[in-house]
C-alpha cells in the first residue's frame, strides 16, 4: 500500500492524491498526517512512503513541497514552466529539493493543471469571450498535447514499484465517447416561410447556384436535409458510446434558429432519447454567465424527453471560472463536456481521464464530473485548416496518446460535419475511419 505523508490536512492535496492514485492508477493509498518522523514506525514493512512533509522521513521518497496545496486563496502566480522529460512548473525560486527524488513539486503542478488555476485571474479573452489559449504558453507552446497528470501518475507509480514490486493496480479498458453538438438540426427544412425566402434570396444574390438547387430539392422532398444525419449516426455508432448536446434557445446571432419550440427538432430529440442515448444541453451563447438561462434550457430538454438531464457542453466552448460551473451545479447538472481545447487538439486540463471539478473559489471538490474532450472537428477544419485526410491522422495521434495512458477518448463532432456539403465534403469518410480505428483499439 502507498502512504502519502503530510504534515497537515489540505483539501487540495487530498483531491490531487485521489485523482492520481484513486482515479488514474486505481491503487490502494492513504494520506497519513504526521507531526514527526516517529509517527511512521507502526506501518507495514512493505509500505511505500511518499514524503510530502517539511521534515525528513528516512526510507521515504521525498517530494519537494511548494506552498500552493496548503493555501486557501487564489494568488496571481507567474510560475516558471520548463519542458524536459516532464513538464515542470515551479511557483517559487527557493524550492528546497535537497534529498528529493524529483526537482519540482509534482503534486502542486498536477493540481495547478487540473484546476485551471491559471484561468481564475485570467482576463485574456478572444472575440467570443473565451479564454484565449494563444495568450498562455501552456497552450501556445502546445504543452497540452500530452496528458501530463496521467504522465505524473505513471512516473510516481514507477518509483513506488521500485520500492515494492508487489503493489497492485487496475488497468481500465480503453473507452471512447462520440459526442455531437447539435447547433442546428436542419440546414433548410422546418423553417418559417419568411426565413426560407430570405435564405433563397441570399443564395441568389451570392450567385450560389448549388445552394439554390440544394435548397429547392430539400424543400421539395427530392432529397433529405443535409444536416439531418441522426439515422446515419445510429447506423454507425453503438448507442452506449454516443452523447448528444442540444442547443435549444436563441439569445444571440450565434445561436440556433431552431429552438425548443420547433416540433421537428423535438421529434429528433425524442427519437434519440428513446433509443437510450445520453442527451444533454448545449447552453446558448450568452448563458455561460447566466444560471437562469441554463436552468431554463435544461427544463425544456427535460420536458421534451421526459427524462432528467444531467450533462452539458457550453456553446462555443465558452465558460467562466468559477461562475459557469456554479451555474451547472445550481442546475443540478453533474457531467460537463466543455473541457476541450479550441485551437489545437489535446488535453485542456492535461488529463485523459474524467475527473471531478475542484472549485478553487470555495477550495473544495464538487460533484461535477468533467469529461475531457480531446478534439473538435472545427478545430481541425477551421483553425488548423486541415483537409479531411490530414485531419484523420491528427485525430489518430490524440487517440493513441489517450490509449497510452489508459484514458477515455472523447471527440466533438457536429451533425453539420457529416453533411457532405460544401466545406465538409469528405468528412464522412474521416468519421467512419475514426470509428474503425477506435473499434480496433477497444476490442
Amino acid at each position: 500500500m502507498i502512504y502519502l505523508l503530510a504534515h497537515k490536512y489540505s483539501p487540495r492535496l487530498s483531491y490531487t492524491a485521489d485523482i492520481i492514485f484513486g482515479v488514474i492508477l486505481q491503487t490502494r493509498f492513504k494520506i497519513l498526517y504526521i507531526s514527526g518522523p516517529e509517527n511512521t514506525s507502526g506501518l507495514p514493512q512493505d509500505a511505500v512512503l511518499l514524503d510530502y512533509t517539511n521534515f525528513e522521513n528516512k526510507g521515504a521518497l521525498k517530494i519537494p513541497q511548494e506552498k500552493l496545496l496548503f493555501e486557501e486563496d487564489i494568488k496571481p502566480y507567474e510560475p516558471d514552466i520548463e519542458k524536459s522529460d516532464l513538464l515542470k512548473i515551479r511557483f517559487s525560486a527557493s524550492l528546497d529539493t535537497q534529498g528529493a527524488v524529483i526537482d519540482f513539486d509534482i503534486f502542486a503542478t498536477a493540481f495547478y493543471l487540473l484546476s485551471e488555476y491559471h484561468n481564475y485571474l485570467n482576463t485574456d479573452f478572444d472575440i467570443h469571450e473565451r479564454y484565449d489559449e494563444t495568450k498562455h504558453n501552456l497552450y501556445s507552446k502546445k504543452h497540452h498535447t500530452q496528458p501530463w497528470v496521467n504522465i505524473y501518475a505513471e512516473w510516481l507509480w514507477k518509483r513506488c514499484i521500485e520500492k515494492n514490486h508487489g503493489l497492485q493496480r487496475n488497468f481500465p479498458a480503453f473507452r471512447y465517447t462520440i459526442s455531437f453538438d447539435i447547433d442546428s438540426p436542419f440546414l433548410y427544412s422546418h423553417k418559417p416561410f419568411w426565413l426560407q425566402m430570405g435564405g433563397f434570396l441570399k443564395d441568389v444574390l451570392k450567385l450560389d447556384l448549388p445552394a439554390v438547387k440544394k435548397r429547392f430539392r430539400v424543400l421539395s422532398n427530392a432529397e433529405k436535409d443535409p444536416y439531418d444525419v441522426a439515422e446515419y449516426i445510429l447506423k454507425n455508432v453503438s448507442r452506449e458510446k454516443l452523447a448528444f448536446l442540444f442547443l435549444l434557445d436563441r439569445h444571440s446571432p450565434n445561436d440556433t434558429r431552431y429552438t425548443y419550440k420547433n416540433t421537428a427538432y423535438q421529434a429528433i430529440i425524442q427519437r434519440l432519447s428513446a433509443a437510450g442515448i445520453e442527451c444533454g444541453i448545449h447552453p446558448s451563447y450568452t448563458s455561460f454567465n447566466n444560471a437562469g438561462k441554463i436552468i431554463f434550457e435544461k427544463e425544456k430538454l427535460q420536458q421534451i424527453t421526459g427524462k432528467t438531464v444531467y450533462s452539458a457542453r457550453m456553446h462555443f466552448l465558452k465558460y467562466r471560472l468559477p461562475q459557469t460551473y456554479h451555474h451547472f451545479i445550481k442546475a443540478t447538472l453533474t457531467h460537463d463536456y466543455t473541457a476541450c481545447p479550441v485551437h489545437t487538439p489535446g488535453f485542456r486540463h492535461f488529463i485523459a481521464t474524467p475527473f471531478l471539478w475542484f472549485d478553487l473559489a470555495k477550495n473544495t471538490v464538487s460533484n461535477l464530473t468533467l469529461h475531457p474532450t480531446m478534439v473538435m472537428d472545427r478545430t481541425l477544419q477551421k483553425y488548423n485548416e486541415l483537409d479531411a485526410g490530414k485531419a484523420y491522422h491528427e485525430i489518430v495521434k490524440v487517440i493513441d496518446e489517450t490509449i497510452k495512458y489508459n484514458g477515455h477518448f472523447v471527440i466533438l463532432w457536429h451533425n453539420s460535419t457529416l453533411s457532405e456539403w460544401k466545406e465538409w465534403k469528405g468528412w464522412r469518410n474521416v468519421f467512419e475511419k475514426v470509428l474503425m480505428y477506435l473499434n480496433s483499439k477497444s476490442q
